[in-house]
């Protein structure tokens, strides 16, 4: 029979539950499994042994893995995984603005991402969540008060990250632009193949414009909209 050797975050953040009569290491972090068990993720490497093994054998005679008094102590099991999830999720939070999202699954993980707050450096592509909605930075900036995602002032550098499932910039769902015609205004940022909707016209965005644009839609037609048939 084969044994792998499992971190027990790993094992949780992949929907393993650990049971109580699986070996832990002394410190808790590790658990012997047997190798069947790891079918679904034969794509990873992990430390594998024979059960005749003579390294094997060793490693648990080993302080990593004997205990003192020869057996084991009674551990709670589920303290064990609300650690590794304690543990797990302080890693993903530490990491998500490096990690490859879809903007429907930004928002099913939108509670990992930070709180948007004043005084921090944010960088374009970062996202953070502010009056429970989560924004996209579109502008490297430090944040302060009069820039908050989702408020007239910060059209420029931030908008609101949606589901795109739900059909917004589609043709039957187009997105709203300065349709109160604020003089205040900062712009928004213009994605091709997207339609926008300004005085109950309909418009589709023929090429990226990279940065906010400010004018009405009207006057951008032929630079970077056309009006939709």
């Amino acid at each position: 029979m084969n044994y792998a050797i499992v971190d027990l975050v790993w094992a949780e953040s992949h929907g393993i539950k650990v049971l109580p009569e699986w070996r832990m290491s002394t410190d808790g972090k590790k658990v012997l499994m047997h190798e069947e068990r790891l079918v679904p993720f034969e794509d990873e490497e992990f430390p594998r042994y024979s059960f005749a093994d003579p390294d094997f054998k060793e490693l648990l005679e080993s302080p990593e893995w004997k205990y003192p008094d020869g057996e084991a102590p009674v551990v709670n099991r589920d303290l064990s995984r609300i650690l590794a999830i304690d543990e797990l999720t302080s890693d993903v939070e530490s990491t998500i603005q490096t990690m490859n999202f879809t903007n429907k699954e930004k928002i099913q993980v939108k509670k990992h991402y930070p709180e948007w707050k004043v005084g921090i450096d944010v960088k374009k592509g970062e996202c953070y969540q502010n009056d429970d909605k989560l924004f996209e930075c579109d502008m490297d900036h430090k944040t302060q008060a009069d820039w908050e995602p989702g408020v007239s002032g910060a059209y420029s550098l931030w908008h609101e990250v949606t589901d795109e499932e739900s059909g917004q910039g589609t043709k039957e769902n187009p997105i709203p632009y300065n349709t109160d015609h604020n003089p205040l205004f900062q712009g928004m940022i213009l994605s091709n193949g997207k339609y926008y909707t300004q005085d109950d016209v309909v418009y589709l965005c023929t090429r990226d414009t990279g940065i906010a644009v400010y004018a009405d839609l009207k006057d951008l037609v032929g630079l970077y909209v056309q009006v939709s048939e």
